[in-house]
């Protein structure tokens, strides 16, 4: 006699060392933000040809969305400031004051978009993550979250993280005619990840002190002139994950 059990669980542990982060914008399972819009649909039903309801609640690969996935939301207020169309003028400012922004050079992605026409910002996760399985999660940006993201695109990807920690956060801001201001407020859903598995994810989340999570950020730093997640992902295979922080809950 074959005995099914069910599938095992997988644990991400997000971590991060600032208190109102943790407390006020933590990473959370999708199923615990479904948007209001979504919440105040009717339940579908199917009585007669004349009298049926169908909406988006009756859609599996909908619904699977927020079954499945995890969100980090902005931490912090972000104003940008993005120069019109054939400038390469911008500015930003974070609320909390710390939070940090970097770029990439235009080289990096060769001719697909240039400076003056869309401006990258790589917006700085404070949170790092860990997973023991070697499992690919796709990132993408959570559409359904938003009215309108009007000319942000968020970049999708795939990560795995038992190789790798960083969850920051790529966009393109496309350049209009005229200077564009934009407010991304706190809270608001920014990356979404979906593990491609069919598993139960459970999300942990842990306030660490800023020397364990800089200990842990380190692990991420460039070790070799060649592909660094390439190597990363052959140390991992060769000697196991080393992205684990000892805390204390």
């Amino acid at each position: 006699m074959r005995l099914w059990r069910k599938n095992k669980g997988i644990v991400i542990h997000c971590y991060t060392d600032r208190a109102e982060v943790y407390n006020h914008f933590p990473v959370v399972h999708n199923k615990k933000i479904a948007p209001d819009w979504f919440k105040k649909l009717k339940r579908p039903y199917f009585k007669t040809p004349e009298d049926t309801v169908t909406n988006l609640k009756a859609c599996p690969g909908f619904t699977g969305l927020f079954k499945s996935g995890f969100t980090i939301p902005m931490w912090s207020d972000l104003f940008l400031e993005i120069g019109e169309e054939g400038s390469d003028q911008y500015r930003w400012q974070y609320s909390d004051g710390c939070s940090d922004i970097e770029l990439h050079i235009e080289s990096e992605y060769g001719d697909y978009f240039k400076k003056t026409e869309y401006q990258h910002l790589k917006l700085i996760s404070p949170w790092l993550m860990q997973c023991d399985e070697d499992i690919d999660f796709l990132a993408v940006e959570p559409f359904w979250q938003f009215k309108d993201l009007g000319n942000i695109s968020i970049l999708p990807g795939v990560a795995k993280f038992n190789c790798q920690a960083i969850t920051n956060i790529n966009l393109f801001v496309k350049r209009e005619k005229e200077r564009q201001e934009i407010v991304l407020s706190a809270g608001s859903p920014i990356y979404t990840y979906v593990p491609i598995t069919e598993r139960p994810v459970t999300i942990q989340t842990h306030l660490v002190s800023s020397e364990k999570l800089a200990n842990f950020r380190s692990k991420s730093r460039r070790i070799t002139f060649g592909n660094p997640y390439v190597e990363a992902t052959r140390l991992t295979k060769a000697r196991g994950c080393p992205y684990k922080v000892d805390v204390e809950d």
